[in-house]
């Protein structure tokens, strides 16, 4: 979970080193053998073995280093685990953003690191509040989040769960957000002249949110939703895993909603199973309700979806902002309370976070 450590011991260091050796190996053979085959099953097959070692990397870190050591494991299991084997499973299928490079540098980058090449998705659109479409991250950015991302952690470091629960999760809410936004906009900084293509923010202003499928599919973790969109909601939706013809083809009549709205509750469905097994990995515990608020949302959205089409159907005005951002913030804020934040309590997973965060800061010369 964090961006910002460093590694203070020599069985570290070792982990470190094998994760990132390891992992450029990885992008040599993919770039190597299975890219010259055609996409489809035997393409898969050849991307097996990096998945596999996908799927290691963060037990051989907790084995190295132990389970004491919250940040770093977690932090593996969500580049290699999700965002590194989503995008190796979506490359075996012909789908996602490795498809769009035949450059080797090109391809490590975007394989090993959480950016997301604007072409790449559809959520680069037009932002619907302000109607105007989002940039690059700038410096200036990344400085005002890092700031931000110590102002918070010094503001929750002041707090007791037990005495102020609210706004303990408000400020744990905006340092997961800041946290986030730190390691996608400086990945995107480091990378950007390298690939020399737009890449687009990991984040896109989610507190103006004004509907779950809006928050959810063009706001929020948008490397998380995109690795989702290519391995689990378009092949859902298009009822065929290699994609045939032009990537916007769609089925239509009844059948298309039907797949839109199976393969949206599927992904939800693989994020929450995605949280929980990150959270198991880091601390040991499984509650299950992570998995359980993703399922909600996922049936939320559904019924969302349904909704304005009646709405719309009716001939019924649009919902204003003022009152559509407030309820779907409120929803979000809501749902965590019961069901997200429990468990991250439950493990100690917050308390252990934020000492980190703040252990991370003083090694720069920060006080927080």
């Amino acid at each position: 979970m964090d961006f910002l450590g460093f590694p203070d011991s020599e069985s570290e260091r070792h982990a470190h080193f094998y994760v990132l050796a390891s992992s450029f190996a990885a992008a040599i053979y993919m770039f190597t053998i299975p890219r010259r085959v055609k996409a489809g099953r035997k393409r898969f097959l050849l991307c097996s073995p990096v998945l596999l070692l996908n799927i290691m990397q963060p037990y051989i870190f907790f084995w190295t280093v132990g389970r004491h050591y919250c940040n770093f494991i977690p932090l593996y299991a969500a580049f290699c685990t999700w965002w590194t084997a989503f995008k190796v499973m979506a490359f075996g299928i012909g789908r996602g953003p490795l498809c769009q490079f035949s450059a080797f540098h090109k391809f490590a980058v975007v394989m090993l690191l959480p950016i997301l090449p604007h072409g790449d998705t559809n959520h680069g659109v037009k932002d619907e509040r302000s109607g105007s479409s989002w940039s690059s991250p700038t410096y200036l950015e990344m400085f005002a989040k890092f700031c931000g991302l110590g102002l918070c952690t010094y503001g929750i470091s002041q707090l007791s769960h037990d005495g102020f629960p609210v706004l303990y999760n408000v400020f744990l809410s905006l340092i997961m957000y800041l946290h986030i936004c730190v390691q996608y906009t400086g990945s995107n900084l480091a990378t950007s002249k390298v690939l020399q293509v737009p890449l687009s923010d990991g984040m896109n202003q989610p507190y103006f949110s004004t509907s779950l499928s809006n928050f959810w599919g063009r706001r929020w973790n948008l490397v998380a939703s995109s690795s989702l969109r290519h391995v689990v909601y378009d092949p859902i939706r298009e009822g065929r895993l290699v994609p045939k013809g032009h990537p916007e083809e769609k089925p239509g009549g009844g059948k298309e909603v039907s797949r839109k709205v199976l393969g949206s509750l599927m992904a939800f469905l693989v994020s929450g199973i995605m949280h929980e097994y990150i959270l198991w990995l880091a601390t040991g515990f499984w509650s299950g309700q992570m998995l359980l608020f993703f399922v909600v949302h996922g049936v939320a959205v559904a019924a969302e979806r349904v909704a304005k089409v009646a709405w719309a159907r009716h001939g019924l005005p649009a919902i204003p902002c003022a009152v559509s951002i407030p309820m779907t913030i409120g929803f979000l804020f809501g749902t965590a309370e019961l069901l997200f934040y429990p468990p991250i309590f439950s493990a100690n997973w917050a308390e252990h976070g934020v000492a980190d965060l703040r252990r991370q800061f003083r090694s720069l010369g920060l006080s927080v």
